[in-house]
């Protein structure tokens, strides 16, 4: 049955299994037109998917309902048959489904199709067998393709599928990018008049948050794997709350352009407060460096420390990014003292674990 499940869905499934998928190598940003070579004069890049990996499959199945079963249904597809991946009906009803939906209903979704065309100007297609008529390799390229365009009503565009009634809908995950054309260099790009060509770069203008950092840490370095499995669905629900507030935020700065000042006032109480409560937790400092560093060892201390600094850069730098996200771009300039510090520095490799 796992099989038949991969022929369908699964596909698109493993193109969002692993977070690190959605990022563009920077050997692949910079794409010239001889470079286009496949279907519709767009590259493919091709899609790394295991189907033996079931514990990555489980994670795509995670990150599909958070992230397509919200406009998109699948409604060949019941919810019961992911146990073929090896998750139990419990966690199927208590971690994917959050409509009130049972175990065996199809993957449907609340959006009518007279909303979906109104939206986004069509209504978006049922994704139960996409992976077999488009492919693996024209997903995992399309889902790593949205770059910002401005002159497009939704704010995105995408190198594979040009006008995209689409938006990003993991813009947060892998970051915002934007589309430069260059002229080309040397021989390459030339037009069929044998004049120069140009080149397309996509730039990346603001980084993307794979996860949240402190429960990424906290299931990197879970000592066993209850651990880490409660590290990961915490990280979900926190994920999915964490986005809402995004948004809404946005919306009431979109409708409330007078009281700015009165979002940074409460923003400035909570970092107070948070940096007061934290500079006082002592026995929390020292047991999250123990659990990072391994040990108590003067060594495993000090690597300890430094990772958790790390993360503590890495946790405030998300919080901006999303900050700004939201409508507050200069929050960085306003930042409690005790934060401000780790988006002046420079980013520093994490320590080797």
């Amino acid at each position: 049955m796992r099989n038949l499940i991969a022929s369908l869905l699964l596909p698109a499934v493993a193109l969002i299994a692993s977070p690190a998928a959605l990022f563009v190598s920077p050997a692949l940003l910079f794409v010239s037109p001889a470079a286009m070579a496949s279907e519709g004069g767009v590259r493919l890049d091709a899609a790394p998917i295991n189907p033996a990996d079931v514990v990555s499959l489980q994670r795509g199945a995670r990150t599909f309902a958070n992230y397509c079963l919200n406009c998109h249904s699948a409604s060949l597809m019941r919810w019961n048959r992911l146990t073929d991946l090896g998750l139990t009906e419990s966690q199927i009803t208590d971690n994917l489904i959050f409509d009130g939906s049972k175990v065996g209903d199809l993957m449907n979704v609340s959006m009518t199709k007279k909303d979906g065309r109104k939206w986004f100007g069509a209504t978006p297609p049922d994704l139960s067998v996409i992976a077999r008529a488009r492919g693996a390799d024209w997903l995992y390229s399309y889902l790593r393709g949205f770059y910002r365009d401005p002159a497009r009503p939704i704010g995105w565009n995408n190198t594979v599928y040009e006008n995209v009634g689409m938006p990003n809908p993991m813009w947060q995950l892998q970051g915002e990018r934007v589309r430069v054309e260059q002229a080309a260099r040397g021989g390459e790009g030339k037009d069929s008049h044998g004049g120069a060509g140009t080149a397309v770069k996509y730039e990346m203008v603001k980084p993307g948050s794979l996860t949240l950092v402190q429960y990424q840490f906290g299931e990197r370095y879970a000592t066993n794997p209850a651990e880490k499995l409660i590290f990961r669905l915490a990280m979900q629900d926190i994920a999915r709350q964490i986005a809402y507030g995004v948004q809404h935020l946005k919306y009431f700065l979109s409708r409330h352009l007078d009281r700015r000042a009165e979002v940074h006032s409460y923003l400035n109480k909570g970092e107070a407060i948070f940096a007061f409560e934290e500079a006082q937790d002592t026995p929390l400092r020292e047991a999250l460096m123990i659990l990072l560093g391994g040990g108590i060892t003067k060594e495993q201390l000090q690597d300890g420390a430094r990772k958790l600094e790390y993360f503590k850069t890495r946790w405030v730098r998300d919080y901006t990014f999303r900050l700004a996200a939201a409508g507050l771009p200069e929050r960085p300039e306003k930042l409690h003292p005790a934060l401000r510090k780790y988006v002046q520095q420079p980013e520093t490799a994490e320590a080797a674990a």
